[in-house]
């Protein structure tokens, strides 16, 4: 994503051969906010693509009236069709840093919103991944008093590995940011790790 001194937010696209040199797609950006009064007409920011089958399937942060997580889709990464007139989910508290997964018949999104002063990485689940279920309660409890993840959760990434979950996520203390992991056998159910913060 990137914006200029009068620009929104916008998300652009970057390609590489090697993974270290990278070219800006000529076609930038490739998803703009949405049209006045739109949910998402302020920004569209924080990008996750997730490859379904040979379709890209774009999941953003939308900033606007109401807010949400948007949908787009496309064949080749540079034109993007929105899915729906609205958001395909409202998070708790917030909706930012999304993750989304598909597993067998199903899809997997982990993301961020707040509850109370602290953000906190939440849960939830699609058959189509377009209609939503929450889960309510966030999936990790922060850390004691002095631990590195005592006052927030962010940015989670989920991997899956020889049929475990890794969730790799900030952790937010009055020292800064640091990586943490936390690891589960079913998706659901998370220990954190003992190594934290791992960076």
């Amino acid at each position: 994503m990137g914006a200029g001194q009068t620009n929104a937010f916008r998300i652009g696209l970057a390609t590489s051969g090697d993974g270290i040199e990278w070219q800006r797609s000529a076609a930038n950006p490739v998803l703009p906010p949405g049209p006045r009064g739109s949910w998402d007409d302020r920004a569209v920011t924080m990008p996750y693509v997730l490859n379904d089958s040979g379709r890209l399937s774009l999941y953003y942060t939308g900033s606007g009236k109401g807010g949400g997580f948007g949908l787009a889709t496309s064949e080749d990464g540079e034109s993007w069709q929105r899915q729906g007139k609205g958001p395909v989910m409202r998070g708790i508290g917030g909706s930012m840093d999304p993750c989304v997964r598909k597993d067998g018949d199903g899809y997997r999104m982990w993301y961020v919103g707040k509850r109370g002063p602290a953000f906190r990485i939440f849960r939830a689940t699609s058959k189509d991944g377009i209609k939503w279920i929450r889960q309510t309660e966030p999936i990790l409890p922060l850390g004691e008093a002095g631990e590195f993840d005592e006052r927030h959760h962010a940015g989670p990434v989920e991997l899956r590995i020889g049929g475990r979950h890794y969730l790799f996520h900030l952790g937010g203390s009055e020292r800064g940011w640091k990586l943490g992991l936390a690891v589960s056998d079913d998706g659901v159910h998370w220990n954190k790790s003992a190594a934290n913060p791992i960076l």
